[in-house]
Protein backbone atom coordinates (compact mmCIF):
# COMPACT_ATOMS: atom_id res chain seq x y z
CA UNK A 1 0.00 0.00 0.00
CA UNK A 2 2.92 2.36 1.16
CA UNK A 3 4.12 2.08 -2.63
CA UNK A 4 0.86 2.68 -4.24
CA UNK A 5 0.55 6.07 -2.16
CA UNK A 6 3.87 6.62 -3.35
CA UNK A 7 3.17 6.73 -6.67
CA UNK A 8 -0.12 8.47 -6.40
CA UNK A 9 0.72 11.20 -4.39
CA UNK A 10 3.95 11.86 -6.57
CA UNK A 11 1.33 11.88 -9.73
CA UNK A 12 -1.00 14.27 -8.12
CA UNK A 13 2.18 16.69 -6.79
CA UNK A 14 3.34 17.00 -10.12
CA UNK A 15 0.01 17.56 -11.93
CA UNK A 16 -0.05 20.98 -9.40
CA UNK A 17 3.29 22.01 -9.98
CA UNK A 18 3.42 21.59 -13.39
CA UNK A 19 3.61 25.34 -15.02
CA UNK A 20 0.83 24.53 -17.44
CA UNK A 21 -1.29 23.67 -15.51
CA UNK A 22 -1.10 26.71 -12.52
CA UNK A 23 -2.84 29.12 -14.15
CA UNK A 24 -5.91 26.53 -14.75
CA UNK A 25 -5.80 25.80 -11.34
CA UNK A 26 -8.56 26.80 -9.12
CA UNK A 27 -7.85 28.26 -5.44
CA UNK A 28 -8.82 25.20 -3.56
CA UNK A 29 -7.52 22.42 -5.79
CA UNK A 30 -4.63 21.91 -3.88
CA UNK A 31 -6.48 21.18 -0.76
CA UNK A 32 -8.49 19.11 -2.59
CA UNK A 33 -5.46 16.82 -3.60
CA UNK A 34 -4.10 16.47 -0.30
CA UNK A 35 -7.59 15.51 0.98
CA UNK A 36 -7.92 12.82 -2.09
CA UNK A 37 -4.41 11.58 -0.98
CA UNK A 38 -4.99 11.32 2.85
CA UNK A 39 -8.42 8.86 1.82
CA UNK A 40 -5.81 7.17 -0.05
CA UNK A 41 -3.64 6.71 2.97
CA UNK A 42 -6.09 5.66 4.75
CA UNK A 43 -7.98 2.95 1.97
CA UNK A 44 -11.13 5.06 2.23
CA UNK A 45 -11.28 5.15 -1.65
CA UNK A 46 -14.33 3.15 -2.20
CA UNK A 47 -13.20 1.05 -5.12
CA UNK A 48 -15.92 -2.10 -6.57
CA UNK A 49 -14.41 -5.59 -5.29
CA UNK A 50 -13.46 -7.55 -8.55
CA UNK A 51 -15.10 -11.14 -7.74
CA UNK A 52 -13.25 -13.74 -7.42
CA UNK A 53 -14.24 -15.53 -11.39
CA UNK A 54 -13.47 -11.66 -13.01
CA UNK A 55 -9.54 -11.76 -11.16
CA UNK A 56 -9.16 -15.31 -12.17
CA UNK A 57 -10.76 -14.43 -16.00
CA UNK A 58 -8.40 -11.19 -16.31
CA UNK A 59 -5.41 -12.82 -14.88
CA UNK A 60 -5.78 -15.33 -17.84
CA UNK A 61 -6.26 -12.86 -20.50
CA UNK A 62 -3.01 -10.85 -19.15
CA UNK A 63 -0.93 -13.62 -19.63
CA UNK A 64 0.87 -13.93 -22.84
CA UNK A 65 1.53 -17.72 -22.07
CA UNK A 66 -2.03 -18.47 -20.91
CA UNK A 67 -3.50 -21.72 -23.05
CA UNK A 68 -6.80 -22.65 -24.53
CA UNK A 69 -7.29 -24.77 -21.40
CA UNK A 70 -6.45 -22.05 -18.95
CA UNK A 71 -9.28 -20.03 -21.03
CA UNK A 72 -12.27 -22.75 -21.14
CA UNK A 73 -11.62 -23.19 -17.18
CA UNK A 74 -11.37 -19.68 -16.50
CA UNK A 75 -15.01 -19.06 -18.38
CA UNK A 76 -16.59 -22.33 -17.45
CA UNK A 77 -16.83 -21.26 -13.07
CA UNK A 78 -18.90 -18.67 -14.44
CA UNK A 79 -22.12 -19.16 -15.95
CA UNK A 80 -22.99 -15.46 -16.49
CA UNK A 81 -19.73 -15.06 -17.99
CA UNK A 82 -20.47 -17.60 -20.73
CA UNK A 83 -23.53 -16.01 -22.05
CA UNK A 84 -22.14 -12.27 -21.77
CA UNK A 85 -19.20 -13.74 -23.60
CA UNK A 86 -21.54 -15.21 -26.64
CA UNK A 87 -23.46 -12.52 -26.48
CA UNK A 88 -20.08 -9.86 -27.39
CA UNK A 89 -18.48 -12.25 -29.24
CA UNK A 90 -21.26 -12.13 -32.06
CA UNK A 91 -21.10 -8.31 -32.19
CA UNK A 92 -20.14 -7.36 -36.22
CA UNK A 93 -17.27 -5.41 -33.66
CA UNK A 94 -15.04 -8.74 -33.49
CA UNK A 95 -15.65 -9.18 -37.23
CA UNK A 96 -16.82 -12.99 -37.08
CA UNK A 97 -18.03 -14.52 -39.97
CA UNK A 98 -20.48 -17.25 -38.46
CA UNK A 99 -22.79 -17.13 -35.11
CA UNK A 100 -21.07 -18.51 -32.10
CA UNK A 101 -23.25 -20.48 -29.90
CA UNK A 102 -20.87 -22.27 -27.51
CA UNK A 103 -17.38 -21.55 -26.08
CA UNK A 104 -15.61 -24.20 -27.70
CA UNK A 105 -16.62 -22.21 -31.03
CA UNK A 106 -15.56 -19.23 -29.70
CA UNK A 107 -12.05 -20.13 -28.97
CA UNK A 108 -11.63 -21.84 -32.32
CA UNK A 109 -13.39 -19.00 -34.15
CA UNK A 110 -11.92 -15.87 -32.56
CA UNK A 111 -8.34 -17.07 -31.41
CA UNK A 112 -6.42 -16.11 -28.53
CA UNK A 113 -6.26 -12.44 -29.60
CA UNK A 114 -9.66 -11.86 -30.26
CA UNK A 115 -10.96 -13.90 -27.28
CA UNK A 116 -8.97 -12.21 -24.89
CA UNK A 117 -10.21 -8.52 -26.03
CA UNK A 118 -14.21 -9.72 -25.38
CA UNK A 119 -13.41 -11.05 -22.38
CA UNK A 120 -11.50 -8.34 -20.99
CA UNK A 121 -14.57 -6.29 -22.24
CA UNK A 122 -17.14 -8.48 -20.51
CA UNK A 123 -15.51 -8.74 -17.19
CA UNK A 124 -14.78 -5.21 -16.92
CA UNK A 125 -18.28 -4.24 -18.39
CA UNK A 126 -20.17 -6.20 -15.68
CA UNK A 127 -17.96 -5.21 -12.89
CA UNK A 128 -17.24 -1.58 -13.45
CA UNK A 129 -19.49 0.04 -15.72
CA UNK A 130 -22.80 -0.87 -13.66
CA UNK A 131 -25.71 0.78 -13.23
CA UNK A 132 -26.61 1.91 -16.67
CA UNK A 133 -29.60 3.96 -15.91
CA UNK A 134 -26.75 6.43 -15.45
CA UNK A 135 -26.33 8.71 -18.42
CA UNK A 136 -22.94 9.08 -17.44
CA UNK A 137 -22.19 5.73 -16.71
CA UNK A 138 -23.27 4.44 -20.18
CA UNK A 139 -21.77 7.54 -21.60
CA UNK A 140 -18.55 6.12 -19.80
CA UNK A 141 -18.71 2.73 -20.93
CA UNK A 142 -19.00 3.55 -24.68
CA UNK A 143 -16.18 5.69 -24.48
CA UNK A 144 -14.19 3.48 -23.00
CA UNK A 145 -14.82 0.13 -25.12
CA UNK A 146 -14.77 2.59 -28.29
CA UNK A 147 -11.04 4.09 -26.85
CA UNK A 148 -10.13 -0.16 -26.18
CA UNK A 149 -10.91 -1.19 -29.93
CA UNK A 150 -9.25 1.96 -31.43
CA UNK A 151 -6.64 1.75 -29.55
CA UNK A 152 -5.97 -1.81 -30.42
CA UNK A 153 -6.58 -1.14 -34.02
CA UNK A 154 -3.58 1.60 -33.98
CA UNK A 155 -1.47 -0.28 -31.70
CA UNK A 156 -1.27 -3.14 -34.10
CA UNK A 157 -0.10 -0.44 -36.74
CA UNK A 158 2.68 1.34 -35.02
CA UNK A 159 6.14 -0.15 -34.07
CA UNK A 160 6.05 -0.58 -30.01
CA UNK A 161 2.38 -1.00 -29.50
CA UNK A 162 1.54 -2.55 -26.54
CA UNK A 163 -0.55 -6.43 -26.29
CA UNK A 164 -2.04 -4.46 -23.61
CA UNK A 165 -3.95 -1.72 -25.53
CA UNK A 166 -7.14 -2.92 -25.12
CA UNK A 167 -7.09 -3.51 -21.73
CA UNK A 168 -5.34 -0.23 -21.04
CA UNK A 169 -8.19 1.54 -23.41
CA UNK A 170 -10.99 -0.29 -21.62
CA UNK A 171 -9.50 1.55 -18.31
CA UNK A 172 -7.94 4.60 -19.47
CA UNK A 173 -10.53 7.06 -17.79
CA UNK A 174 -11.90 5.28 -14.80
CA UNK A 175 -10.99 7.88 -12.57
CA UNK A 176 -13.87 9.96 -14.13
CA UNK A 177 -16.12 6.72 -12.76
CA UNK A 178 -14.72 7.18 -9.38
CA UNK A 179 -14.66 10.63 -8.98
CA UNK A 180 -18.66 10.91 -8.31
CA UNK A 181 -18.07 8.42 -5.55
CA UNK A 182 -15.10 10.59 -4.02
CA UNK A 183 -16.73 13.61 -3.34
CA UNK A 184 -19.02 13.08 -1.04
CA UNK A 185 -15.75 11.77 1.67
CA UNK A 186 -14.39 15.30 0.62
CA UNK A 187 -14.46 17.82 3.51
CA UNK A 188 -17.03 20.00 3.05
CA UNK A 189 -17.45 23.70 1.63
CA UNK A 190 -15.26 23.51 -1.46
CA UNK A 191 -16.22 25.62 -4.58
CA UNK A 192 -18.78 23.08 -7.32
CA UNK A 193 -16.74 24.21 -9.64
CA UNK A 194 -13.26 24.03 -7.91
CA UNK A 195 -14.66 20.08 -7.28
CA UNK A 196 -15.25 19.27 -11.06
CA UNK A 197 -11.82 21.12 -12.51
CA UNK A 198 -10.08 19.27 -9.74
CA UNK A 199 -11.84 16.13 -10.73
CA UNK A 200 -10.62 16.52 -14.55
CA UNK A 201 -6.81 17.30 -13.46
CA UNK A 202 -6.84 14.36 -11.11
CA UNK A 203 -8.94 11.80 -12.76
CA UNK A 204 -5.57 10.17 -14.39
CA UNK A 205 -3.83 9.79 -11.26
CA UNK A 206 -7.12 7.89 -9.26
CA UNK A 207 -7.79 5.50 -12.46
CA UNK A 208 -4.22 4.55 -11.99
CA UNK A 209 -4.43 4.16 -8.34
CA UNK A 210 -7.56 1.83 -9.08
CA UNK A 211 -5.57 -0.58 -11.61
CA UNK A 212 -2.72 -0.78 -9.37
CA UNK A 213 -5.27 -2.27 -6.79
CA UNK A 214 -6.28 -4.75 -8.96
CA UNK A 215 -3.03 -5.62 -9.39
CA UNK A 216 -3.28 -5.38 -13.50
CA UNK A 217 -0.14 -4.99 -15.55
CA UNK A 218 1.99 -2.05 -14.98
CA UNK A 219 0.86 -0.46 -18.93
CA UNK A 220 -2.39 -0.33 -17.87
CA UNK A 221 -1.61 2.04 -14.61
CA UNK A 222 1.06 4.06 -17.48
CA UNK A 223 -2.17 4.49 -19.66
CA UNK A 224 -4.60 5.85 -17.14
CA UNK A 225 -1.85 8.54 -15.99
CA UNK A 226 0.00 9.38 -19.11
CA UNK A 227 -2.40 9.74 -21.68
CA UNK A 228 -3.11 13.51 -20.91
CA UNK A 229 0.72 13.95 -20.64
CA UNK A 230 2.74 11.27 -22.62
CA UNK A 231 5.69 13.92 -23.64
CA UNK A 232 9.13 13.20 -21.86
CA UNK A 233 9.29 15.41 -19.03
CA UNK A 234 11.74 16.00 -16.52
CA UNK A 235 10.65 12.50 -14.58
CA UNK A 236 9.33 10.35 -17.07
CA UNK A 237 10.73 8.81 -20.62
CA UNK A 238 7.77 9.42 -23.35
CA UNK A 239 5.24 7.24 -22.65
CA UNK A 240 4.37 4.74 -25.85
CA UNK A 241 1.01 3.94 -24.83
CA UNK A 242 -0.13 6.80 -22.91
CA UNK A 243 0.45 8.41 -27.06
CA UNK A 244 -1.62 5.53 -28.43
CA UNK A 245 -4.37 5.96 -26.02
CA UNK A 246 -4.40 10.06 -26.95
CA UNK A 247 -4.38 9.02 -30.16
CA UNK A 248 -7.56 6.79 -29.94
CA UNK A 249 -9.23 9.33 -27.80
CA UNK A 250 -8.87 11.80 -30.54
CA UNK A 251 -10.42 9.57 -32.84
CA UNK A 252 -13.33 8.87 -30.42
CA UNK A 253 -13.82 12.09 -30.06
CA UNK A 254 -14.19 13.23 -33.96
CA UNK A 255 -16.52 10.10 -34.28
CA UNK A 256 -18.71 11.00 -31.57
CA UNK A 257 -17.89 8.56 -28.73
CA UNK A 258 -16.68 11.38 -26.08
CA UNK A 259 -17.60 13.36 -23.82
CA UNK A 260 -17.31 16.63 -26.51
CA UNK A 261 -15.86 17.11 -29.86
CA UNK A 262 -12.13 17.71 -30.39
CA UNK A 263 -10.00 17.78 -33.81
CA UNK A 264 -11.26 18.03 -37.25
CA UNK A 265 -13.73 15.93 -38.05
CA UNK A 266 -12.24 16.46 -41.63
CA UNK A 267 -8.91 16.27 -41.39
CA UNK A 268 -8.17 14.20 -37.84
CA UNK A 269 -5.79 12.14 -40.27
CA UNK A 270 -3.90 15.36 -40.76
CA UNK A 271 -3.13 15.38 -36.82
CA UNK A 272 0.81 15.15 -36.41
CA UNK A 273 0.32 12.45 -33.85
CA UNK A 274 0.20 9.51 -36.71
CA UNK A 275 3.51 10.69 -38.15
CA UNK A 276 4.84 10.55 -34.18
CA UNK A 277 3.62 7.13 -33.63
CA UNK A 278 4.93 5.57 -36.95
CA UNK A 279 1.55 4.67 -38.16
CA UNK A 280 1.25 5.47 -42.24
CA UNK A 281 -1.49 7.66 -43.64
CA UNK A 282 -2.93 4.70 -45.84
CA UNK A 283 -3.49 2.66 -42.67
CA UNK A 284 -5.22 5.74 -41.21
CA UNK A 285 -8.38 4.56 -42.74
CA UNK A 286 -8.95 1.67 -41.17
CA UNK A 287 -8.27 3.18 -37.99
CA UNK A 288 -11.53 5.10 -38.98
CA UNK A 289 -13.64 2.33 -40.22
CA UNK A 290 -12.83 0.53 -36.78
CA UNK A 291 -14.87 3.88 -35.34
CA UNK A 292 -17.54 3.84 -37.48
CA UNK A 293 -17.79 0.06 -36.70
CA UNK A 294 -17.75 1.09 -32.55
CA UNK A 295 -20.24 3.96 -33.45
CA UNK A 296 -22.99 1.84 -35.18
CA UNK A 297 -23.04 -1.15 -32.56
CA UNK A 298 -22.90 1.18 -29.51
CA UNK A 299 -24.17 4.08 -30.75
CA UNK A 300 -23.11 7.81 -29.92
CA UNK A 301 -21.89 9.42 -26.74
CA UNK A 302 -24.34 11.95 -25.44
CA UNK A 303 -23.14 14.56 -23.75
CA UNK A 304 -24.51 15.41 -20.30
CA UNK A 305 -25.33 19.21 -19.41
CA UNK A 306 -24.09 19.83 -15.82
CA UNK A 307 -27.38 20.60 -13.65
Amino acid sequence: MIGVVGVIRKGFTLILQTTAFISLLPHGARHIAQAVVELIEEDKVPLPLLSESASRTIAVTTNPDATFAEYDAAIRTDPSLTMRLLQAANSPVYGVARSISSIRQAMVILGVNKLRKVLQQVVFEANLFRGRESPQLANERTHAVAVAHIADEIASRCQGGSADAFLCGMLHDYGRIMWPQLVPLLPPGHDPDELSISGELLHTQLGAYAVTKWSLPAKVSEAASRHHAFAKNEESEHSKIGQIIAAAELVAHVFGLGNEMQGDPENWADHPIWEQLGVRSVELPAVGMQAEQVRRVYGPVHPQTPA
